[in-house]
């Protein structure tokens, strides 16, 4: 809050932090814990919050989903739509392990990963880079030797 320039922001966000210092304050949680306790627990609210703003540059960087969206301009295409339908129906699974799709129509279904696996068979040798000529400066082709 004291690293922002608009004064506006800044009055803001100290009537923000003052407001969430009082509902702190008012919730009885804090006073039943000791002090090591309540510095475990700030630590680890200090910890999350500087991951949290570590991975945001993950979500919105150069590969992420955001920057694809706003790349797309409309949205997904229809393939990738059905690509990311697939995984959330059959790929996903809930604590109890259990997909979408096998909760919906009452059987198992093979990991989506193996058979994709299995159906794509070997994959192709990569293409053969070019060979790097290496000019020698001492030889030149317009002098003959």
């Amino acid at each position: 809050m004291d690293k922002t320039p608009n004064q506006v922001h800044r009055k803001r966000y100290r009537q923000t932090w003052q407001k969430a210092v009082q509902a702190w304050e008012a919730n009885p949680f804090h006073v039943a814990l000791s002090d090591r306790e309540l510095q475990r627990w700030l630590t680890w609210g200090e910890w999350m919050v500087r991951q949290f703003h570590r991975s945001s540059s993950a979500v919105e960087g150069r590969n992420g989903c955001l920057s694809q969206m706003y790349h797309n301009g409309r949205g997904w295409t229809e393939r990738r739509l059905k690509a990311l339908t697939v995984i959330h129906h059959y790929g996903l699974r809930r604590h109890d392990g259990t997909t979408a799709a096998a909760r919906l129509f009452g059987t198992s279904f093979p990991d989506l990963f193996d058979w994709l696996v299995s159906q794509m068979g070997e994959l192709p040798m990569p293409r053969k880079a070019r060979q790097r000529v290496v000019r020698n400066p001492l030889k030149l082709q317009s002098v003959p030797a």
